[in-house]
């Protein structure tokens, strides 16, 4: 046996990424002792806390082994029935190896054959993240012209598929060889398959009607809003440019049909478009408004706007029955910013805490706020915040510019 020689692996036995060891089932128990000196301090090297890890989880890795089902041996050792999805709330393509009970992140999308290039910005491709954002849309609207031709070439509902998956290739800028494409199409195909049916049966006007230049700004100031300073999306930057391009544009097959695109290619995909080298000047002016301007009183019923600008807003009380009030509300759960706080311009707030509050992504509720009366920390993108008194007052809400 080994004489503490052996150091202790940096991940427990049961975190993913997870692999399998096909093995006769009668050679289980024989496994199972040899691996028994795994047990001793004695075969581990490393600090005393990594020694007794590290036997640890020797009690992991022997419950993993004798539980087939814990350590999912029937996924890796059985051809699986996999489910894939795009998760609603993220847009992130998934899979469920158990009829759609849990899911997890797919391993298997085209988004592993996409180099994400050096930030534009950075590597001097665009000299501003507009340049970055005016790229992306200049890919997405190819994309558009694309989908639109397919309609002209393709007699069958196999062949306008394939196109579109072609399509969304091309505006990622994946360069495959004739084999490797038909792989690539292989996995984009399934993540937009049902609606490209539903697209294809539409025909070809209702889809092009679809992109006005309004619907095609909306995805630019969202591309815009939400790119980093360097030209490339986060996942969570990602994640808020697919909201927010899901939330306002109109409900259609095309904005679907959009969206699948989107999933399908994830960050690492509208990294590559933002990187694509042609804007030059572009003018992002008219989108993202200021943090202030995105707010207004909930209903008309619940508070006075006396003055605003683009670092804060003015707000009179108002008493619609019981207490006086100052609700505001932004236009949609997943459109939202971070208030610096309020200053009380006169009268008194009088209940416990200084804010109630609806964090983004979540639809607020009149007089139901999701977080009621607590120490907002003044540091959390929301939609909804509510002040009330049992006498009159008015506040200044204050916003970064």
């Amino acid at each position: 046996m080994p004489s503490g020689n052996v150091p202790p692996p940096t991940q427990h036995p049961d975190e993913p990424e997870f692999v399998c060891i096909p093995v006769n089932r009668e050679w289980i128990p024989i496994l199972l002792g040899a691996l028994q000196p795994l047990k001793y301090p004695e075969y581990w090297s490393g600090t005393l806390e990594e020694n007794r890890g590290a036997r640890k989880d020797f009690g992991l890795l022997l419950d993993q082994i004798m539980q087939a089902e814990e350590c999912n041996m029937q996924k890796c050792c059985v051809e699986p029935t996999i489910i894939q999805r795009v998760n609603p709330d993220t847009g992130n393509v998934e899979i469920s190896y158990d009829n759609g009970a849990t899911f997890e992140p797919s391993p298997n999308t085209v988004q592993k054959l996409i180099v994400t290039p050096t930030p534009p910005v950075t590597s001097g491709i665009s000299a501003t993240k507009c340049d970055a954002a005016q790229n992306a849309q200049t890919q997405i609207e190819d994309w558009i012209s694309h989908v639109e031709s397919a309609f002209g070439v393709a007699t069958s509902l196999v062949e306008f598929a394939t196109a579109v998956a072609s399509a969304i290739l091309d505006a990622v800028l994946v360069i495959l060889s004739a084999g490797e494409l038909t792989a690539a199409q292989a996995l984009i195909i399934p993540i937009i398959g049902a609606i490209c049916a539903a697209v294809w049966t539409a025909g070809e006007s209702l889809f092009t009607d679809y992109w006005t230049s309004e619907n095609k700004k909306i995805i630019f100031c969202a591309l815009y809003c939400h790119i980093g300073d360097d030209g490339t999306f986060n996942d969570t930057q990602f994640s808020a440019f697919w909201h927010e391009a899901q939330a306002n544009l109109p409900v259609g097959i095309a904005r679907e049909l959009f969206l699948g695109f989107m999933s399908s290619v994830g960050r690492q995909g509208v990294n590559a478009m933002t990187s694509s080298g042609i804007a030059a000047d572009s003018d992002c002016s008219d989108c993202c408004p200021s943090c202030s301007g995105l707010w207004d009183v909930y209903d008309e019923t619940h508070g006075t706007i006396t003055s605003r600008d683009d670092t804060q807003i003015t707000v009179e009380a108002t008493n619609p029955g019981g207490n006086y009030y100052v609700i505001l509300h932004t236009p949609s759960a997943d459109s939202c910013c971070i208030p610096l706080g309020y200053d009380v311009i006169s009268g008194t707030v009088t209940q416990a805490g200084n804010l109630s509050w609806t964090t983004c992504g979540t639809t607020p509720v009149e007089g139901v706020p999701e977080h009621a009366f607590g120490l907002f920390g003044w540091d959390q993108e929301i939609n909804y915040m509510q002040v009330q008194s049992d006498v009159p007052f008015t506040l200044q809400f204050n916003f970064a510019s």
